[in-house]
């Protein structure tokens, strides 16, 4: 799951709305245009800088006094494909819903696609139904690593299938509703545990450092 983009907003703390601007002409002699700003619940309405630095830049500035009103403000990525962190072409944006941790956002190349629950790893997944989350799935590695063989937690993982083959279940049926329930809230608690994890210990796959530093593997 890719959350960082090449695209920055300003975020107002307070409100969880973002910075846009446009000019308006003086009347006083109907030629100079000056500023103004509002707050826009929309990112993707915004106004966007391409690095971070270009927004530190502005808000450590006197002009407009933007130094005095600096610490409002949060600079923050601007949403993009969940799977790879792209923001030129977007599917299935609802502009009447939160943006800043929409899991449905993806570029065209990844609509069919899910990420890995973890952050910063770039694997994904075919799309299974109709859902686009990013808490679904968590790739062949970090399955490993955060859910390893023979461990309690995949004991405990595998005892829902068990009790669903037992029943005389198929993949197809439909499991109960309480069988049901206990499984999403395991795997719920698995990738909570599994994301606080990673952020813990700030490890970084080789694919996830060759990405940040733009090389080719």
């Amino acid at each position: 799951m890719i959350l960082e983009t090449d695209m920055f907003l300003a975020e107002h703390r307070a409100s969880g709305r973002y910075l846009k601007s446009d000019f308006h002409a003086r009347p006083r002699d109907g030629m100079a245009y000056e500023p103004y700003y509002w707050l826009v619940p929309n990112p993707f309405a915004a106004d966007v800088l391409y690095s971070r630095r270009g927004w530190e830049m502005t808000f450590a500035s006197e002009k407009n006094g933007w130094n005095l009103v600096a610490d409002h403000f949060d600079i923050v990525p601007r949403p993009g494909c969940k799977c790879c962190g792209a923001t030129n072409i977007m599917l299935h944006i609802d502009m009447e819903r939160d943006f800043r941790d929409h899991p449905s956002i993806r570029c065209y190349k990844h609509k069919d696609r899910n990420p890995c629950a973890i952050e910063g790893c770039p694997r994904t997944t075919a799309l299974k139904g109709s859902v686009r989350t990013t808490d679904a799935w968590l790739c062949s590695e970090h399955w490993k690593r955060f859910c390893p063989p023979r461990s309690a937690r995949r004991r405990a993982y595998r005892s829902f299938f068990n009790k669903a083959k037992k029943l005389g279940l198929t993949s197809k049926d439909r499991w109960p509703v309480e069988l049901e329930d206990g499984y999403w809230r395991f795997w719920d608690l698995l990738i909570r545990n599994a994301r606080a994890k990673h952020a813990a210990t700030g490890a970084l796959d080789p694919s996830e450092i060759n990405r940040l530093f733009g090389w080719t593997e």
